[in-house]
């Protein structure tokens, strides 16, 4: 039999504070074909993708290390000029500071990408985003 919970539960505002549901922040766009919705903490940024089939994200390289998780579709990371085919429950490891892209399958491609450090440029994106909204 499992141990009572001796912890409290965490009021309202605590859970507001530590919880948000990832898919109540407005999409971002990288272009198109390439969207996504960013949560973002104090040292790390993570963004979930809902990539259209056939998109390309172009060649770039930032300074964060980057994990990229498949969680739907498939396509092609391209790293050090080497394309690796990845599918659901492939998780990749991108170093900061190396050029890469991403060819998308024909079938899309879901993945959440977690950054270290924080992207910041993906936390201004989102502001904006908000910003639109309130419009």
């Amino acid at each position: 039999m499992p141990e009572p919970r001796k912890e409290s539960l965490a009021t309202r505002e605590e859970h507001q504070k530590y919880v948000t549901q990832w898919k109540n922040e407005p999409f971002v766009s990288l272009g198109p074909g390439l969207k996504f919705h960013v949560v973002t903490a104090e040292r790390m940024t993570a963004i979930f993708t809902e990539l259209e089939p056939n998109a390309m994200v172009p060649y770039h390289k930032h300074e964060p290390e980057q994990l990229l998780i498949v969680t739907g579709g498939d396509g092609e990371q391209v790293l050090y000029g080497k394309r690796f085919p990845v599918k659901p429950g492939d998780v990749m490891v991108v170093p900061g500071n190396e050029e890469h892209a991403l060819y998308v399958g024909p079938k899309g491609i879901n993945t959440i990408e977690v950054f270290s450090p924080p992207r910041r440029d993906y936390e201004a994106k989102l502001a904006e985003a908000k910003k639109q909204l309130k419009k």
